[in-house]
C-alpha cells in the first residue's frame, strides 16, 4: 500500500514512521508524486530495491529510510484530471467543487503549515488555468472550482488575468480557495 498528500510532508516523520510500522503502508510518498508514483511502479514491477526511488519513506530492515526529494514537475505540463469514471449524467460537483491546482508551493513560510513550501513556488499560467476550467464546465456540468493552492494568489497577476478571462466568457461558475493577505492585492 502506497499513502502519499501532506502526511507525506517532512514536518510529519513521528506520523510517517507510526504509519509505517503500526499499519498496512508499505510506502509513503513525499512531497509531489507523480514521478514518484512512476518510479514506484517501474521497481516493484522490475523487482528494483526501494533505494532507487526518489521521494519515499519505507522500512528495510526494521528501519526507517528516506529516499532524496523527488524532482519537481512544472505544475503546466500536467495534464488535466479525467473525471470520466466519478461523474454521472446528472449535474454533480466532485465533493464541494471540482479541484484545480493552480500553482505549487507556497510564499510563505509559515511554522504553523505543512505545505511544502521548502519546494519554489510555481504558479500555471491563467491559459491553463482557463482551459482546464472550461474542461470541467462543459464536460462535466461543473457549477464550482475547488483551488487546492496553498493560496490562490501567490501570484496576483495570474489570479487578476484568470479573472478577467472568467468575467470577459460570462461563465456561470463559483471558484474558491486558501488565500493570502498580501498589502499589494
Amino acid at each position: 500500500i502506497v499513502m502519499g498528500g501532506s502526511v507525506g510532508a517532512p514536518s510529519n516523520i513521528i506520523m510517517i514512521e507510526r504509519l509505517l510500522r503500526t499499519s498496512s503502508v508499505d510506502i509513503i510518498a513525499s512531497g509531489y508524486g507523480e514521478l514518484t508514483i512512476l518510479e514506484i511502479l517501474e521497481a516493484l514491477l522490475n523487482k528494483m530495491p526501494l533505494p532507487s526511488v526518489n521521494g519515499i519513506y519505507y522500512l528495510e530492515q526494521g528501519n526507517l529510510c528516506s529516499n532524496p526529494t523527488q524532482k519537481s514537475v512544472n505544475p503546466s505540463t500536467i495534464p488535466h484530471p479525467d473525471f470520466e469514471n466519478l461523474v454521472n449524467e446528472e449535474p454533480m460537483d466532485l465533493w464541494l467543487g471540482f479541484p484545480i491546482q493552480g500553482s505549487r508551493g507556497c510564499i510563505n513560510s509559515c511554522t504553523f503549515c505543512n505545505a511544502l513550501n521548502n519546494q519554489n513556488f510555481q504558479q500555471r499560467f491563467a491559459d491553463h488555468i482557463y482551459s482546464e476550467i472550461l474542461n470541467d464546465l462543459y464536460k462535466y456540468n461543473a457549477k464550482q472550482i475547488a483551488f487546492t493552492d496553498s493560496s490562490i494568489n501567490g501570484d496576483p497577476n495570474t489570479l487578476k488575468a484568470l479573472c478577467l478571462k472568467l468575467i470577459k466568457a460570462n461563465l456561470s461558475i463559483n471558484f474558491f480557495g486558501n488565500l493570502a493577505i498580501m498589502p499589494s492585492v
